[in-house]
């Protein structure tokens, strides 16, 4: 028996073969090296380790523009807009950042040792990049709380003479001060987001956005600590029996800059499976797979057509070819009345 292909479609096989390199560039995501969607805080400022690059990268927030309709005469096209909104509206925000990578041997306890790498402007869908990795502007914090100062007087003192002085820094606050004139004040307890949840203090964040303490108060030559609760617009005294009182003198706020940090080495993966898939697709579509078969017997041949679509036109083809021969065609059982 001899057989024919004619026109091969082979489009089930693209199609399997581009899914195929579709899915393993999808699983590529699993891979560090490859593929990399974290995020990252960093306050005006201050220098963070990018997460995702084993520390070898850092960036550093130098400042935080912030700009809102508003500001320029040429937005006062938008004044019924913006006077219908209750908070202002962001116009541009960006984050002026550098971009170090650290070249030490990295052992441990070692401090890293930074070689700049690149500064510029982070501006929303005007990422910085780098080494394959991109950093997006994505969101930001506005006045959050840096260090507040606070002093001690008496508390039956109208005037609040202080004592002393001394200020806290909200990122790295000390556990005690000591002063000169014998007093020490113990901070016992830190709640960067103060809230309150069934009559017990707690921190919803690590972030300093609403401060609260709890102060030991130590007079000199004395054992004894006074205990002092203070928060935004709280003072409390807790026994009532307090002969000193803290308050707050002033604060330092900053701006903090939330950046998206990206790395993507499995597009082109993805994309070739795609348009391989695709391929495939067009394949099966518009073009037929057809075959015939021919079986000779001792005073005939017997030949047989199939295809996979657009059998009517196969047909036709064949009957035109085999017009002037003696071939007769069977007649289908689906055509007998």
């Amino acid at each position: 028996m001899l057989r024919k292909e004619d026109s091969p479609d082979g489009g089930p096989y693209v199609n399997h073969l581009g899914l195929i390199i579709f899915l393993l560039g999808t699983l590529l995501r699993f891979v560090p090296f490859m593929y990399i969607d974290e995020f990252v805080w960093v306050r005006e400022g201050e220098t963070e380790v990018i997460p995702g690059t084993d520390q070898q990268y850092y960036v550093k927030n130098e400042k935080f523009i912030i700009e809102t309709y508003g500001e320029e005469e040429e937005d006062a096209k938008f004044d019924e807009v913006i006077s219908s909104q209750e908070a202002p509206i962001p116009k541009n925000f960006q984050t002026n950042a550098v971009v170090f990578q650290d070249i030490s041997e990295n052992l441990p306890g070692m401090e890293p040792e930074l070689k700049e790498v690149k500064s510029g402007e982070i501006i929303v869908n005007e990422p910085m990049k780098f080494d394959g990795l991109a950093l997006y502007q994505d969101s930001y914090q506005l006045n959050e709380f840096q260090s507040m100062s606070f002093k001690l007087h008496e508390k039956d003192d109208a005037n609040e003479k202080a004592m002393v002085e001394f200020t806290v820094d909200l990122t790295d606050p000390k556990s005690e001060y000591t002063f000169d004139n014998g007093f020490r004040i113990e901070l016992d307890s830190y709640y960067p987001d103060f809230v309150l949840e069934d009559g017990m203090p707690k921190s919803r964040t690590n972030y300093p956005r609403n401060p609260g303490f709890v102060f030991f108060v130590y007079p000199p030559n004395s054992e004894e600590p006074e205990v002092s609760f203070l928060a935004i617009g709280q003072n409390i005294d807790p026994n009532n029996q307090n002969n000193y009182k803290i308050g707050l003198t002033g604060f330092d706020v900053r701006n903090v800059s939330g950046l998206k940090v990206k790395r993507d080495y499995t597009l082109p993966v993805i994309g070739i499976g795609a348009f391989i898939f695709m391929i495939g697709v067009v394949q099966g579509m518009y073009w037929q797979h057809r075959r015939i078969w021919i079986h000779p017997e001792e005073s005939k041949l017997l030949i047989a057509c199939h295809t996979n679509k657009n059998w009517f036109g196969m047909k036709n083809e064949w009957e035109k070819v085999s017009s002037n021969t003696k071939f007769k065609f069977l007649q289908d059982q689906e055509d007998k009345e």
